[in-house]
Formats: structure tokens, C-alpha cells, sequence
């Protein structure tokens, strides 16, 4: 949905897949929105019109990486966490070669679980990048809490 800046419902698109995750990332052919869907691939999308304008596979030596869930750009890459799981990877735009995991497993050990914590749901899916101080922020589905995290760049 498009809203313009009073909230008011200007027009829908609607996304060619399931979406899991979305994010926007600068080209040489200009803005673009990244989809993913769950797979190993990322959507490149144009933002006016949700057409679809390529695909990223993305691999990590030479096999896919599947799950691909929550993304984030930042720093000239996509930071992608993988469904269940509590690593994101690093992907390089260009080729969508992972780069680099961050294990992000020690999060959930420190906060008090509610009641109805269930750890096979209530997993990592939250990513954010502040430009302006150069942090992560980090959390999951049903976390009480939000993590802000300097991750050196490498």
C-alpha cells in the first residue's frame, strides 16, 4: 500500500511472490526494493510498479542458502537473516556470495522469556541499520526486547 504523508491510502501494488522480507538497495539502474520469499533467491523489484527486474541467488561456497527471511541493506550489502535460525549473512549485491555470518545465537539468553514463549517460533527476524550511528538493531518475533549492536565491518 502507498500512503502519502497525512496516512491516506493513495494505491496498491501487489508483490509477484510471498513476501518474507523487504528492503531497498541503490543501483546503476537506480532505486530498487529486495524481496525474498523463504528460497535462496532475492526479487529485485522497481518500486513504482513491483516489476520484477532480476534475481540474486544467493550462495555460500558454491551451495544456496536457503530461508532467506528478514533483510537489510546497509553498508553496500544485504544483511539477510535465514528463517529459524539465529545467524544473518552478509551478501555481496553483485554477486550474491555470502561474505560473511553473524551468530547472533547468545541474544535470546539474555532476556526473560514470557509466559508463552515458544523457542521453535519466537525466533531472530528483526534487522535495522542507523546510518547515523553506524548500529544494528536486533530482535525477534515476540522478543521483549531490542538489541542495538555494533557490528564491525570486515
Amino acid at each position: 500500500m502507498v500512503f502519502d504523508r497525512n496516512f491516506d491510502e493513495k494505491r496498491r501494488l501487489t508483490l509477484p511472490r510471498e513476501g518474507w522480507g523487504l528492503t531497498h538497495m541503490p543501483t546503476l539502474a537506480g532505486e530498487r526494493l529486495v524481496a525474498s520469499d523463504g528460497s535462496s533467491q532475492l526479487y529485485l523489484l522497481e518500486p513504482e510498479t513491483m516489476r520484477e527486474s532480476s534475481i540474486l541467488r544467493v550462495t555460500d561456497l558454491g551451495h544456496p542458502v536457503d530461508r532467506l527471511n528478514e533483510l537489510e541493506y546497509a553498508r553496500g550489502e544485504i544483511y539477510a537473516n535465514v528463517w529459524t535460525s539465529s545467524r544473518v549473512a552478509v551478501i555481496q549485491t553483485g554477486t550474491g556470495q555470502v561474505r560473511a555470518w553473524v551468530d547472533f545465537s547468545g541474544l535470546s539468553n539474555r532476556f526473560d522469556k514470557p509466559k508463552a514463549w515458544n523457542a521453535d517460533e519466537h525466533v531472530l527476524n528483526g534487522i535495522a541499520f542507523d546510518d547515523a550511528t553506524g548500529h544494528f538493531f536486533i530482535t525477534g518475533k515476540c522478543w521483549p526486547s531490542l538489541f542495538e549492536i555494533d557490528i564491525a565491518k570486515q
